[in-house]
C-alpha cells in the first residue's frame, strides 16, 4: 500500500483521492476484486502482466484469467514494463463491442491530450492506410468495395463520432487499416511497436464467454506478447 500510494501522489493524485481496502477474504481474489469494483462502480481494474511463455502458463500463475470472468462491468487493464500513454490504438471490428472500447478510450483519454488511432487489419489492403475521419470515404473507398467491408468501415466511423462526442478534435483521431498476412496479433503488436503506441484496446463480446475471448488467436498472442504497453479489456 505504503509504495503504491508514493507511486500516485508523484504522479500528481492528491491524498484525498486516494484510498484503501482491506477486506478479510471471502472468496477468490479476484471475485472479490471485481465485486468491489462493481460496487464503488470504479472506471478499471488494473492488474500487472506477469511475463511467461504461454497465456495460459501466465493465466495459471496468477488470478487475470478470474478477473475476466467476473469484471463483466468494469474494464481491466493490463500493464507491462514501461508504457508511454501519449498514443493509443483501439482495435475495430464489425461488432458492439469495439465501440464499447472506443467509449471507454474517449472517456479516459479525452482529457489527457493522448492521439487515438482506430485500427483495423484486414486483408485488404496490401500496405497501411491512415486519414483522418473525414477523410475515411474517400481516401478508403477502396478497401470499402464490399457490403462487408463497408460494414466494417461503418463501425471505424461509428467509433470516431464517439470519440468526437467526448470532444477529441480530429486532429487526435486516425483511422489506420493495416495488411492482415495471417498473423492479425503480430501485425497490431509490431505496427503499435513501431508506431509509439503505449495503450491497445481490445472490445470483447459474449455470448460465448470469457474462456472463448481468451482462445481466439488474436487476443491469446496480444495478451502473451506485449511489452512495455497497456491493454485493456472491455467486455
Amino acid at each position: 500500500f505504503d509504495h503504491a500510494r508514493e507511486v500516485l501522489l508523484k504522479e500528481g493524485f492528491s491524498q484525498e483521492l486516494i484510498q484503501e481496502n482491506i477486506q478479510q477474504r471471502e472468496m477468490s481474489v479476484a471475485k472479490q476484486a471485481c465485486l468491489l469494483a462493481d460496487i464503488r462502480k470504479v472506471d478499471a481494474v488494473l492488474v500487472q502482466k506477469r511475463v511467461t511463455s504461454s497465456l495460459e502458463g501466465f493465466i495459471r500463475g496468477d488470478s487475470a484469467s478470474a478477473l475476466l470472468q467476473h469484471c463483466l462491468s468494469s474494464p481491466v487493464w493490463f500493464t507491462e514494463g514501461e508504457i508511454d500513454p501519449k498514443g493509443a490504438a483501439i482495435c475495430i471490428v464489425d461488432e458492439d463491442a469495439s465501440l464499447r472500447i472506443a467509449d471507454h478510450a474517449g472517456y479516459m483519454l479525452s482529457s489527457t491530450g493522448a492521439e487515438i488511432t482506430l485500427l483495423h487489419a484486414a486483408k485488404k489492403p496490401s500496405h497501411p492506410i491512415s486519414c483522418r475521419p473525414s477523410e475515411a470515404l474517400k481516401k478508403l473507398a477502396g478497401y470499402a468495395d464490399t457490403p462487408v467491408r463497408r460494414d466494417k468501415l461503418s463501425y471505424l466511423l461509428k467509433a470516431s463520432a464517439i470519440l468526437a462526442d467526448y470532444g477529441l478534435d480530429e486532429g487526435r483521431i486516425r483511422i489506420t487499416l493495416i495488411p492482415d498476412r495471417g498473423d492479425a496479433a503480430g501485425e497490431i503488436l509490431s505496427w503499435c511497436a513501431s508506431n509509439g503506441i503505449g495503450i491497445i484496446g481490445l472490445g470483447h463480446s459474449q455470448p460465448e464467454g470469457v474462456w472463448s475471448f481468451l482462445k481466439t488467436s488474436v487476443t491469446r498472442k496480444i495478451l502473451a506478447d506485449f511489452k512495455n504497453m497497456a491493454v485493456w479489456v472491455t467486455q
